[in-house]
């Protein structure tokens, strides 16, 4: 089966694209102000820190937004979630619970894995208070975000009764 992909709507796509371009802007200058003696020579300690702490803040904000409105891959094989500019595959067996986050009619579900995917990825499960595995998260916004909300728990089931 081909991979079939659940994106964003265009308004959404613009915003992922701001927030990689100022998490990159925000890198850029962490890493001026880390190599340059200017900044801890003009700066108190108490201000450099601060300083360093808003760009740290900034980018690891920008990071979660993005990955907040992650576009979907789908096969025979798993999911495929983008993570800034590639995709991270998770195959059905590492998929454990899919969850509801927030108030309902927001339409955030949780999806927890046993997946190894990225440091940011535990930040999710975290932020939801549901669980402390890697964990995405996937919103309404999709066409066809019951069928795939379906392929989903489809999988869990058949995952369950095979172990």
């Amino acid at each position: 089966m081909e991979i079939k992909y659940y994106r964003y709507s265009g308004g959404i796509q613009f915003g992922k694209t701001i927030a990689k371009i100022l998490a990159t802007f925000c890198f850029i200058i962490l890493f001026i102000v880390l190599t340059q003696p200017y900044f801890r020579q003009t700066y108190s300690n108490y201000n450099y820190s601060l300083l360093l702490l808003a760009l740290l803040l900034g980018i690891i904000g920008c990071i979660f937004y993005i990955g907040l409105f992650a576009d979907i891959g789908a096969d025979n094989d798993g999911l495929l979630v983008e993570f800034l500019w590639k995709y991270l595959r998770i195959p059905w067996s590492d998929i454990i619970d899919i969850r509801p986050f927030g108030p309902r009619f927001l339409g955030y579900w949780i999806i927890s894995t046993n997946n190894k995917l990225t440091p940011f990825h535990r930040l999710y499960g975290f932020y939801s208070l549901k669980t402390a595995a890697p964990s995405f998260c996937i919103n309404n916004i999709y066409k066809s975000h019951e069928y795939l909300l379906i392929m989903i728990r489809k999988q869990i089931k058949l995952n369950r009764r095979a172990k």
